[in-house]
């Protein structure tokens, strides 16, 4: 009988050990997760002011704006990481942004500062635009959607921003992003 109740005590030690990094585990999940909503919050409030500031200032105009060897290229790849699988009013609406970033006066006024601006674009700081430029992986649709944004085609007006949706966030949905 001795036996018997160490063997429960043991078992019983166990799995209280077992709930304890289980409850430890769960804890540092929940730690991480409050972490990323606090810095996607910091960062919606960046970007609304941001925006709010570009309200204010004075945009420049596509004619006023140059070109470089290469920002198709650059632009279309970009569309591919981005909106590859998206619906081609998406891919447009991908290129817009960049666009209506150079236009806008609180973004740098190239299309190589946009793109490499720091934490802006995902497919960036992941290197998968690196890879997708070294194997030029755009698509004859991505390269479309880029030539008629560099024309001023909008299909999201001055939006200077776009991700997959997520509850509470509004603007308009294209295929699997919301541009605000």
């Amino acid at each position: 009988m001795i036996n018997q109740t160490n063997r429960n005590i043991s078992y019983t030690k166990d799995q209280i050990s077992a709930a304890e990094q289980d409850l430890l585990v769960r804890e540092q999940e929940q730690k991480r997760q409050e972490d990323e909503l606090e810095r996607f919050r910091e960062e919606l409030k960046e970007q609304e002011r941001l925006r709010e500031l570009a309200r204010q200032l004075k945009w420049r105009n596509l004619t006023d704006v140059h070109f470089d060897e290469g920002d198709r290229y650059l632009l279309a790849n970009l569309i591919f990481c981005e909106a590859g699988g998206e619906p081609y009013q998406g891919k447009v609406a991908v290129g817009a942004v960049v666009i209506n970033r150079m236009l806008s006066p609180v973004f740098p006024d190239t299309i190589v500062g946009v793109i490499y601006q720091r934490r802006q674009f995902s497919p960036v700081g992941s290197g998968r635009l690196a890879l997708a430029l070294a194997e030029n992986r755009a698509t004859a649709s991505c390269y479309r959607a880029a030539d008629e944004a560099m024309q001023g085609a909008t299909p999201v007006g001055n939006v200077l921003f776009f991700r997959t949706p997520i509850p509470g966030l509004e603007g308009q949905v294209i295929g699997g992003h919301v541009f605000y």
